[in-house]
């Protein structure tokens, strides 16, 4: 039988009004100090408490409930202000899931104990656990045994799903929790099949996009955030790219013999030579010391730093520690930070008693009683460390500590140091001992005895610890082996260290010392030439406008203009009619005449005609040359070993050429032999008459007759010279996973 419309409508009113009577606004209100709630206009629980809600400051209703404070302690209500429990509870947490954690403290023990209740205000779970967490639809539970913190799971009625063994549950997805056992490793849970995903072999897990990416000795594998596993072979890498999940497989590393015999392979991401017999390896998350075999010698770590006295520095939870190439642990991973060298270990720690660096030998015996808060490696066998602002020094090897007393201090030299001390500079040996008081502006160490001092006068001077061997009001500056002082006037002399004069203060110009000890020197519009002693090689003349260079007993000099060549005598050798020139090499220089380059000889004997563009100097009887933009090699005699053909040419050996056009790389023998043509991105030589190659980005190796010995297949090739063996690699590809 059919409803009538006015029977119907009321029916329909009858069925929201519950709703509308739930969906009442409930608000808090302060009265006298205490807090009520409000139901609209009208009072639902009066104002007789110290707060309502959660111990959050949050307030929302639990099914029919809600917390109370009164006096410092937490208890329940429900919608009409009945007292549910009294207030005994040191807080409460409201869940989602409509339950409700309380915890009391514990003040014999100074613990909290925590449990559960839920919307009706039922105890569930009884606190009798150190700490409780929700993790839907479970509970993490925590317990204390011994010193250490364990964790299991619950069903809100308080069931064990888990045992509280477990040193660590984390909550991953809604539907996933990552559980840690006392070895470190995880695993996943599936709380909707509630079982393990697979076995603890897992050592992290971390977030990407949607799904999650465990670790298992440092590759990679995709679970869904239901748990499923996507790949049983690792990957190096993994990307999400337009829309398609894509990983990486593994690169494969392959020790090879110079004869392309393969001897071994290696499941690493990246691997380094180390030393003979010992090479660094990395996955995505940890690092290992392996030998050529294959075989683990040490790890796997966080991180690993080999040192050059076969130690390695090994990073663990965060510390880090020191062992040999074989994992036998000489330090604990303790350190926040530590180092090495052949004498000494340097650790430093953030906090404690001894925070700051310390420094051990290798018998674990303290160098220096206190910490530093710096150290900084010096030479001569001696460590800089500073304290408070203030520098010192640890001298190797008599253990003696120069306390932090200097503002600031340079290195060792001939066994002593500037330090600056209250502003003044002075000396010091490696006990400490002054051998120069603190009484100068600068000091600059010239010999074990003469120093180039200057006074707060402004007056410089060289000295040793008793004897003033020249003083001067002029600037003084080192020069090869000799002293350049330099006037007002911005006139040059030179001295030697002991003060001696050289030559006057009178010239514009001194030289770098040249060939034979010589130095160019101008004084107005005269060159010349003196020797380090001060004598002179080439008298000043007016006649030149500059001396260009000097070698083989002839200056290079140009007069009027032109470049010729004169003796030690001032006599013109060679008459000044070239555009440009070169010293004299192997009995033969490089002249230009008319724009082009040609060699002459001492008899100023046209040797090799004017025809290049570029020349360099005759090394070994051959010579670089450059013909429209390209180089080549010619003999003694002109000849061209090399046509000039070539971008550039590199020298190996006595025996070949690497040979460049149009950025590629080819070989050739010294006698113009072609052993490979220009082909390839990269070529560099190898010992063994070896040489590693490039093309389209693969690498591989040809032999001295320019064959092939490894294939062009490697992403990475290296020599391990001293096992007489590559390691190559080839990296993976992309493969769509979803």
């Amino acid at each position: 039988m059919q409803m009538s419309f006015r029977k119907a409508l009321l029916f329909g009113f009858l069925l929201i009004l519950p709703q509308l009577l739930w969906s009442q606004t409930y608000t808090l209100f302060a009265e006298k100090g205490k807090v009520g709630v409000r139901s609209g206009q009208e009072v639902s629980i009066p104002a007789r408490y110290d707060n309502i809600g959660w111990s959050n400051q949050s307030f929302q209703w639990v099914g029919e409930i809600v917390g109370y404070q009164l006096n410092g302690l937490w208890g329940l209500l429900n919608k009409e202000g009945e007292i549910l429990s009294p207030p005994i509870y040191s807080g409460l947490q409201a869940l989602p899931n409509q339950t409700v954690i309380f915890w009391e403290n514990i003040r014999a023990h100074r613990t909290q104990k925590y449990g559960l209740m839920d919307g009706e205000g039922k105890i569930l779970i009884p606190n009798t656990y150190a700490y409780l967490h929700f993790a839907a639809p479970y509970y993490i539970a925590s317990q204390k045994s011994g010193s250490k913190m364990l964790q299991g799971l619950l069903d809100p009625s308080g069931k064990s799903i888990l045992p509280i063994t477990y040193p660590a549950i984390q909550a991953l997805s809604s539907e996933l929790l990552e559980i840690t056992q006392a070895d470190g490793l995880k695993n996943l849970y599936s709380t909707s099949q509630k079982q393990f995903v697979s076995a603890f072999q897992w050592e992290s897990f971390q977030p990407f996009h949607d799904f999650f990416i465990g670790y298992k000795q440092g590759w990679g594998y995709v679970f869904t955030a239901q748990g499923n596993q996507l790949n049983t072979s690792g990957f190096s890498d993994i990307r999400l790219q337009d829309g398609k999940l894509q990983i990486k497989t593994q690169p494969q590393w392959e020790i090879i013999g110079l004869d392309n015999t393969p001897k071994q392979r290696l499941a690493f991401e990246e691997i380094k030579i180390v030393s003979q017999g010992v090479f660094w390896a990395r996955t995505h998350t940890a690092q290992w010391l392996i030998s050529p075999s294959g075989n683990t010698l040490f790890g796997p770590y966080e991180q690993l730093v080999p040192t050059s006295n076969d130690w390695a520095l090994f990073k663990q939870n965060g510390k880090w520690g020191m062992a040999n190439f074989f994992g036998n642990v000489f330090l604990p991973a303790e350190y926040d930070s530590l180092y090495a060298d052949e004498l000494y270990i340097y650790l430093f720690q953030k906090t404690g008693f001894d925070k700051g660096w310390q420094v051990l030998n290798y018998k674990k015996e303290p160098i220096a009683h206190e910490s530093f808060d710096y150290i900084e490696r010096s030479t001569e066998g001696m460590i800089k460390v500073e304290r408070k602002g203030k520098w010192g020094f640890i001298n190797k090897s008599t253990r003696t500590v120069i306390p932090c007393l200097y503002d600031r201090v340079a290195d060792y030299q001939y066994n002593q140091c500037v330090v600056e001390y209250h502003g003044r500079e002075g000396v010091i040996d490696k006990k400490g001992y002054w051998i120069l008081l603190p009484e100068y502006l600068t000091i600059h160490p010239l010999t074990p005895s003469i120093y180039l001092t200057k006074y707060p006068s402004g007056i410089s001077s060289i000295r040793d610890t008793a004897t003033v061997y020249y003083e001067t009001a002029n600037k003084i500056s080192l020069h090869g082996a000799l002293l350049l002082e330099r006037n007002s006037e911005n006139r040059f002399g030179l001295n030697s260290w002991l003060g001696k004069p050289i030559a006057p203060v009178q010239f514009d110009f001194i030289s770098d010392e040249i060939n034979d000890s010589l130095l160019v020197v101008r004084q107005g519009q005269q060159w010349g030439a003196i020797y380090r002693n001060g004598k002179w090689a080439l008298p000043l003349s007016a006649r030149y406008d500059t001396i260009a260079g000097y070698n083989e007993g002839l200056f290079r000099v140009v007069i009027d203009g032109s470049y010729g060549f004169v003796n030690k005598a001032g006599q013109l050798r060679i008459a000044n009619r070239y555009e440009n020139a070169q010293d004299f090499s192997e009995g033969m220089a490089a002249i230009r005449i008319l724009g082009k380059w040609g060699y002459i000889n001492a008899q100023e004997r046209l040797i090799i005609q004017p025809q290049f563009e570029e020349v360099g100097s005759f090394r070994q009887g051959l010579a670089e040359v450059k013909r429209k933009g390209k180089t080549g090699i010619i003999n003694t005699k002109g000849e061209l070993l090399l046509p000039t053909e070539f971008d550039s040419l590199e020298k190996v050996d006595t025996e070949y050429y690497i040979t460049q056009k149009n950025g590629k790389y080819g070989l050739m023998s010294t006698q113009g032999v072609i052993l490979q043509t220009e082909k390839f991105e990269t070529m560099r030589a190898l010992p063994n008459h070896l040489f590693l190659i490039q093309r389209n980005g693969k690498w591989g190796t040809l032999n001295a007759q320019g064959l092939s010995t490894l294939p062009l297949i490697y992403d990475t090739l290296m020599l391990d010279e001293a096992n007489q063996v590559f390691i190559g690699c080839i990296q993976g590809n992309w493969q769509s996973l979803l």
